[in-house]
């Protein structure tokens, strides 16, 4: 059901970046078709991720909507820096590293009855 949930919104959001693209112009307004345009970005990347990485059955649906939350916001946050011309080989290997420092911190305080479980499963 969850799947078929993220399947309808990777519809939606490649049809709300479609209708971003076509009809929304960025000289005209300043603020509108940025968000629409990141916004859907993100919904189509973390669905996308969400959808290749739940097909692994050793990863739990959190581990898995987690994983592509942070890899949405790294991939929006790379589009960012390059629209701002800030995207330099440091600077994206610092917004890499930071996400992986989150994931980490994720691990980290992860309950231990929880990590139990988890190797339980596997």
């Amino acid at each position: 059901m969850l799947q078929f949930l993220f399947g309808f919104l990777t519809i939606l959001s490649c049809i709300g970046l479609g209708w971003t693209l076509l009809f929304l112009d960025p000289e005209s307004s300043r603020w509108l078709p940025f968000i629409s345009f990141y916004g859907n970005l993100f919904l189509l990347i973390t669905s996308l991720f969400f959808l290749i990485l739940s097909r692994k059955k050793t990863l739990r649906v959190t581990n898995c909507l987690r994983q592509s939350i942070l890899l949405g916001l790294l991939v929006c946050l790379f589009f960012v820096l390059q629209q701002e011309r800030w995207l330099f080989w440091w600077s994206g290997l610092l917004a890499l590293g930071a996400i992986c420092l989150v994931e980490l911190g994720f691990l980290a305080f992860l309950p231990q009855k929880e990590r139990i479980r988890n190797n339980e499963r596997e």
